[in-house]
């Protein structure tokens, strides 16, 4: 639909990037975002136990895209306290 289209040189290697969807955390919990599971404690905790295991494999970090700044925000405020609880409890 746009007259110009700009393609530029990525500053990775085609080699270096992994593009995928993960359709169920560690515990069996489907990973969807809908807008009946997006702040649900399952889901919630089952993406974060899965950027969990990735994070431990993936050398040099990962980029993990959200639906949404609210779902973001959500998901690292359930991530906080939670650590915070497995640190004090």
């Amino acid at each position: 639909p746009f007259p110009v289209c700009l393609e530029n040189p990525h500053v990775i290697d085609k080699h270096q990037l992994w593009v995928g969807i993960i359709p169920k955390g560690p515990d069996g919990a489907v990973l969807t975002s809908t807008y009946e599971r997006r702040f649900s404690e399952d889901y919630l905790s089952s993406l974060g136990k899965t950027i969990g295991n990735i994070v431990r494999v993936v050398p040099h970090g990962l980029l993990v895209f959200f639906p949404s700044y609210p779902v973001m925000d959500k998901s690292l405020e359930y991530w906080r306290v939670c650590l915070l609880l497995c640190l004090y409890w």
